[in-house]
């Protein structure tokens, strides 16, 4: 049997589906043959180093419509009708799904928008909670999707790094640290006047300035701040990670990283950039997460600075506070789902 994950990274969608694919992926091979399709070949794959399980679809062709992809992969990729497919797509939905069902044995979407109409076996969706889902909601998230199909909502489905899938020791730190992070596309100089005024009242605090693999103007972000002693430029996974684990605080997007610091205990800050990291207030605060705000909050420079200084003078009561939710190191949503898969 083979199991095919179907997804995409680029300046636009980011890395976010391509992290949760890879680990995934990294579980699922250990059983099957897996192979991860992508639009097209691009230079340094983030996660996978030169991995012979990369295959892409289009050459000089681009993606067109849900329904010339299925073609496509029907055509180029599908070898027996006993595969497994797993999508991680915004692009692909309904239609896509029901093209590719007859030729496989199951397919599995995972998404984040509850509206969304699906053809799949099982879904999964972090943001959508059976908690604060009524009957009438719930039955029409199953209206939208095939008959019988099962559904995996709430974050404890959430895919998060194997970095956090076991204890570590981290550094004693005798001044404070900041990180700041604007998803794996974002421009991280959307916090420079906060950047600044942090620096001019608390000179001894340690920030870190994570830039993604498609972050905007890294050359400039590298440019700016590299002669400045308190600040740390981050531009790799590995580092990221491992910085993450060694913060008192996080200033971030709203997306997958909200899953993996509610997994490491680490007090947030968290601005939804766009439409998709849209979560339901009470799936944030039951996994930890307490400080949710808007992009265009950012353009309050002091009263975030001051945000900051109060979450930093409170980190270790924060702590508590999130220790209390069952999120901490105690779930593995990657096990849940191919839990979900094996079965039958």
């Amino acid at each position: 049997m083979k199991v095919y994950f179907r997804t995409n990274f680029n300046e636009v969608v980011g890395i976010g589906h391509l992290s949760r694919v890879y680990n995934l992926y990294l579980e699922l091979k250990k059983i099957y043959d897996c192979k991860v399709i992508m639009d097209k070949n691009q230079k340094d794959v983030p996660f996978f180093k030169n991995s012979k399980d990369l295959l892409y679809l289009y050459g000089k062709s681009e993606f067109k419509s849900e329904k010339k992809d299925a073609s496509l992969f029907i055509k180029k990729i599908l070898s027996n009708k006993r595969s497994i497919i797993i999508i991680d797509d915004y692009r692909l939905g309904e239609l896509w799904e029901k093209k590719i069902s007859p030729h496989v044995k199951k397919v599995i979407a995972i998404d984040d928008f509850i509206h969304k109409k699906h053809y799949a076996d099982i879904l999964v969706n972090t943001k959508a909670e059976l908690a604060n889902i009524d009957d009438v909601n719930l039955n029409k998230i199953k209206k939208r999707n095939k008959k019988d199909a099962e559904l995996l909502l709430g974050p404890k489905y959430s895919i998060t790094n194997n970095f956090f899938s076991r204890r570590f020791k981290t550094k004693n730190k005798k001044k404070l640290n900041i990180t700041f992070y604007n998803g794996g596309t974002g421009n991280i100089l959307i916090y420079e006047k906060i950047i600044k005024l942090i620096l001019k009242n608390q000179p001894e605090i340690i920030i870190n300035l994570v830039c993604g693999p498609f972050a905007k103007k890294k050359s400039s972000i590298i440019l700016k701040y590299k002669n400045i002693k308190n600040i740390k430029i981050v531009n790799n996974n590995d580092d990221f990670y491992k910085t993450l684990v060694n913060t008192n605080l996080l200033i971030g997007s709203c997306g997958l990283i909200s899953f993996e610091a509610a997994k490491i205990n680490l007090p947030s800050i968290l601005i939804v950039m766009n439409e998709n990291q849209t979560i339901n207030k009470n799936t944030l605060e039951k996994i930890g997460h307490y400080f949710i705000l808007k992009k265009k909050d950012i353009k309050n420079t002091q009263k975030f600075t001051n945000l900051i200084t109060h979450c930093l003078k409170n980190y270790l009561r924060i702590k508590k506070i999130m220790k209390q939710s069952n999120f901490f190191l105690n779930n593995d949503g990657k096990k849940l789902i191919i839990k979900s898969i094996l079965k039958k």
